[in-house]
This record gives structure tokens, C-alpha cells and sequence, in this order.
């Protein structure tokens, strides 16, 4: 009789899912041990605090090491105090954890991301000490958004954010203190799925008796 798989009565699968297998041991008297969480650590390595950290992944269907991402964020971020880059997880996930030796530099980068290695966008996320790689989720990206020649009576918060929620969620308005924007367009920061296309325009109807008008993005 072949080796390859069991056609009678109720035998294991060819390919048992592995995780499956596992749950069904049974834990000997010493992996059954449970190591505590202790916030009085005294060894030195749990010394060494994450202060100011971000998780970040490059946007590449192809493996980027981690050299070519420092090189090329220490030119775009100029080359902060206390800049540390090292990758995270598996090569072709493309992630990577950033430490800043200031907050203010941490919030500098993140509030100027997304940056560019090559054609290749580069996503940063808030640090989470409990999350694992595999936890380490890169779905929205935050984008800087402007909305080129609308009416002047468009160009505040109270409307502006409305036609920028067509774009995406609003978490930033480039208004002055009077909530009105200066310049040739609004512009906000926005939150949109990165399996979404970029809208290029909207459509507004700017008066109930006219009919819509289509606004670049």
C-alpha cells in the first residue's frame, strides 16, 4: 500500500495544519511554566527603554535591506540625533523599527511621512512594545491632500473638511487660527487605505441649483 494518503476510516489529514497539531500536545510539567510580566526587571537588558520609536515598512513587492532604508531616511528626515534603523521580522516583509534620540524629532518624521526609498513608498506607524512582527499591520496611509481651485466660500474647516472626507479621514486642517486656508488651495492631512486608489478629483455641487463640478486632487 502507498505511503501517501489514507483513504479509510478517519486517519490524519496528508497535510495537517500545524498550528492545529500544536494546540493538541500536551504540555509537559515544565512547559506549562508561566514566565510573569514584572515591572521590577533588574537585569540589564530590560534596562534598555524604547522611548521614541516607530515601526516602519517600505512598499515593495521585492525584498530592500535595511542599509539602503537608513541611507536613504537619514538624507529625508536630516539625519536626526540619535537615529537607529534596524529591520524587523521576515526580509520580504520589508519592516523596520526607527529610534530618535528626541520626541520632537520622532513627531518631525512622522508627521512628514510618507517618504520615498526609490519608487518605493515608506509607511511609519506609532511603536507597540506588545505587538510581534507578525501583529505589525501597515493598512492606512496618512497623505498630505490639496484640493486645487475651489470657491472661496470652501476654503475653511467647516467646509473644507467635508470635501476632504471624500478623500479621506481628516486628522490635520492647514487653516490659520480663524480656521481659514491661506493660498491657492486646501490642503489637509488624510487617512485612506492603501488597497484604494488615490481619488484624483472630487465632485462638489458648490450651489443647490447648479450642477456638480469636478475639483482636481
Amino acid at each position: 500500500m502507498g505511503r501517501s494518503g489514507g483513504s479509510g476510516g478517519g486517519g490524519v489529514p496528508p497535510n495537517p495544519n500545524v498550528s492545529d497539531l500544536l494546540q493538541k500536545l500536551k504540555l509537559t510539567e515544565e512547559e506549562v511554566a508561566v514566565l510573569e510580566f514584572s515591572e521590577d526587571e533588574d537585569d540589564a537588558d530590560a534596562m534598555v527603554m524604547v522611548e521614541y520609536a516607530l515601526f516602519g515598512k517600505v512598499l515593495s513587492p521585492v525584498p530592500v535591506h535595511v542599509s539602503i532604508v537608513r541611507s536613504a531616511m537619514k538624507r529625508a528626515w536630516a539625519n536626526p540625533i540619535g537615529l537607529k534603523i534596524r529591520a524587523i521580522g521576515d526580509k520580504e516583509d520589508n519592516l523596520f523599527m526607527v529610534e530618535f534620540g528626541s520626541p520632537h524629532d520622532m513627531e518631525r518624521v512622522l508627521v512628514g511621512s510618507p517618504r520615498m526609498v526609490g519608487k518605493y513608498s515608506v509607511l511609519l506607524q506609532e511603536y507597540d512594545e506588545k505587538l510581534t512582527t507578525t501583529n505589525v499591520k501597515f493598512d492606512l496611509v496618512v497623505l498630505w491632500a490639496r484640493i486645487l481651485n475651489l470657491p472661496l466660500g470652501w476654503m475653511n474647516r467647516s467646509r473644507g473638511s467635508r470635501a476632504m472626507d471624500l478623500i479621506g479621514r481628516v486628522i490635520q486642517m492647514d487653516v490659520d487660527g480663524d480656521g481659514k486656508a491661506n493660498g491657492a488651495f486646501l490642503r489637509a492631512r488624510v487617512v485612506i487605505q492603501i488597497d484604494k486608489l488615490v481619488r484624483r478629483g472630487i465632485l462638489l455641487r458648490v450651489n443647490k441649483n447648479e450642477e456638480p463640478k469636478w475639483f482636481k486632487v
